[in-house]
């Protein structure tokens, strides 16, 4: 605060326990006069506004947020002026921000700014590529995404919330269509492309720390609809059940869940016990569940099946281990997990804890985000929108 002050971005945790400080992770951008206004929210630090006085931006409508639990930093939807020196305390879940200075000096703020954290659809800074059937997965820092059946790895940076140029990471082996892609944070897997004379499904890896993409072996020639997910340090693959559709209609073979196993094929783990069209799928840790899914009638059920990924015992809507999905929901899509609970999107955002068995809903990502990609990032939900923009939800 003298004449001539030089911001720092240096981030440091005190244990009073220990009597002693540890080094976190930078901040995306050296900060002051943001003391009286930050604030801890549940798991989160955030820092409303302030200078950024070495870089010659004195006033700034950036909110930062500090992940505690994952030691990360985000940037997150802006304040509604520039603003340093502020004060901020929460009420509940709504964050309140009052005072400081807007052009100089002087406390020019006399407006009391106020939003709601939890469960409201929030716009992220920065508008980047339109890609048409987007694939995204957060990796690390990055929001990476596939589309428009060509080879880029587009990226943007949650830190700063900046996309970067398109050939800033490498290309993948394969162009074309992208079936589906996951990630577990320090590794992307891709299901998807062709190369001339091969129609074979590969799966593509991408190494985040080499930056280096290698091809694996090709799925199973059975499996139809595949899903794909990262889960338990390993990718497993989940295919639809095949019927015979000439009158009367009969199951051929029911669904099946496949294991990449360490020599780089994919072994058969278990079927899926309820055959379901095109369900839902997403993993934690310990579990991996479906939601919904069609009938062989075409209709959407509501049925709820769940594997335990170590013992492959699968729990069920039909064998009574859980409620049915809440009516009127629709065929869900783009399930993915946040803490405990399994969140999918329809005509509306629903959510279920499969260890109490509880049902809830959530608000709709914005029209302009359509039915394109949602993917989890710690506890908040991110969607892509077809505009090139990006949304974010604390559920």
């Amino acid at each position: 605060h003298d004449l001539a002050p030089v911001d720092l971005g240096d981030a440091w945790a005190y244990d009073p326990l220990t009597d002693r400080w540890s080094e976190l992770a930078t901040m995306p951008a050296t900060r002051s006069h943001m003391v009286g206004a930050t604030v801890v929210w549940g798991e989160w630090v955030l820092l409303p506004g302030g200078g950024d006085i070495g870089t010659g931006n004195h006033f700034t409508d950036d909110l930062l947020g500090y992940d505690i639990r994952r030691n990360v930093w985000r940037r997150l939807p802006p304040l509604p002026i520039r603003v340093r020196g502020a004060n901020g305390w929460l009420r509940g879940d709504t964050l309140q921000i009052a005072g400081g200075a807007e052009t100089n000096n002087a406390p020019s703020n006399r407006a009391r700014w106020s939003r709601s954290l939890r469960r409201v659809w929030m716009l992220l800074p920065g508008e980047g590529p339109r890609v048409s059937e987007a694939r995204a997965a957060v990796a690390g820092d990055e929001l990476l995404l596939f589309g428009n059946n060509r080879r880029p790895t587009r990226h943007y940076h949650l830190p700063t919330a900046q996309w970067g140029a398109e050939d800033d990471l490498p290309f993948r082996p394969r162009q074309g269509a992208i079936v589906g892609v996951a990630s577990d944070g320090d590794r992307l897997d891709l299901l998807g492309g062709t190369t001339i004379g091969d129609s074979a499904m590969l799966l593509q890896s991408f190494d985040l720390v080499r930056r280096r993409w290698a091809t694996g072996r090709a799925i199973p020639v059975a499996v139809s609809s595949p899903v794909l997910l990262r889960a338990a340090g390993t990718t497993w693959l989940l295919g639809d059940p095949q019927w015979d559709w000439r009158p009367p209609a009969k199951l051929g073979a029911l669904g099946v869940v496949y294991q990449l196993g360490a020599s780089g094929s994919w072994d058969s783990v278990s079927v899926i016990p309820v055959p379901r069209f095109r369900a839902s799928a997403a993993a934690d840790g310990q579990t991996l569940c479906l939601i919904g899914g069609n009938d062989p009638r075409g209709w959407g059920g509501r049925e709820v099946q769940c594997m335990d990924l170590a013992t492959k015992r699968w729990r069920s809507t039909t064998a009574g281990d859980f409620d049915s999905m809440p009516s009127d929901v629709g065929d869900p899509r783009n399930a993915v997990v946040v803490g405990d609970r399994f969140i999918a999107f329809s005509l509306v955002g629903i959510s279920f804890d499969p260890t109490r068995n509880v049902w809830d809903s959530l608000p709709r990502p914005p029209a302009e985000a359509g039915q394109g990609m949602i993917v989890a990032d710690g506890d908040r939900l991110l969607q892509y929108s077809m505009r090139g923009r990006v949304w974010m939800m604390w559920p």
